[in-house]
């Protein structure tokens, strides 16, 4: 049985979650102006939802 974490895949997987890291803190800050400034704009909540939807049927197909 092998490991869930091996660290051939904590190597190839560390840059992305760095990455992830380094969007989420540039991204805070920009969404919190954001909607303290009140600039909500619908279609771009309507095709990220679209996407989300997209994705969740990809899921559940295979």
């Amino acid at each position: 049985m092998t490991a869930i974490f091996s660290p051939d895949m904590l190597t190839i997987l560390a840059p992305a979650f760095i990455a992830g890291a380094v969007i989420s803190l540039a991204h805070v800050p920009l969404g919190i102006e954001v909607l303290r400034r009140g600039i909500i704009f619908l279609d771009l909540a309507v095709a990220q939802f679209a996407a989300l939807g997209m994705l969740a049927f990809q899921y559940v197909i295979g």
